[in-house]
């Protein structure tokens, strides 16, 4: 879908962090071209700086003003609280959990992983 991609954080001219909106889909989200799944990682120095909701929140606000995306997507795995907690912040709603599909040995996996949503409705009211 046009509009979506890669975005880079640069804090003082160093990277810091990248963001993602990108197409969802997989074997647990069908294509559906209204749909984007949000992504969000930054350099472990920079976490707790606000940066993560930041960009985040942005995003969300391209992607439902200027993309006119229907639902706005992010999943993480459920032992991940700072992300979930990024989540919650930009106003995502949590809408389920679910065994993963990852193969790397990462800690918690076996709790599962989560997703959040957002429709433009929802957006409407949390920017009141």
């Amino acid at each position: 879908m046009d509009g979506l991609g890669f975005w880079v954080g640069l804090v003082d001219d160093d990277f810091a962090s990248w963001w993602t909106l990108r197409p969802a889909h997989g074997p647990d989200q069908p294509d559906d071209p209204g749909v984007a799944d949000l992504g969000y990682r930054l350099l472990r120095r920079h976490w707790g700086k606000g940066l993560a909701s930041e960009g985040a929140r942005e995003l969300v606000r391209y992607g439902f003003e200027d993309v006119e995306l229907d639902r706005i997507i992010a999943q993480t795995i459920a032992v991940n609280a700072g992300s979930r907690a990024v989540m919650e912040r930009v106003g995502l709603t949590y809408v389920r959990i679910f065994p993963s599909s990852m193969t790397a040995p990462v800690e918690g996996l076996e709790e599962g992983e989560v997703e959040y949503e957002m429709t433009p409705e929802q957006w409407g009211r949390h920017t009141i």
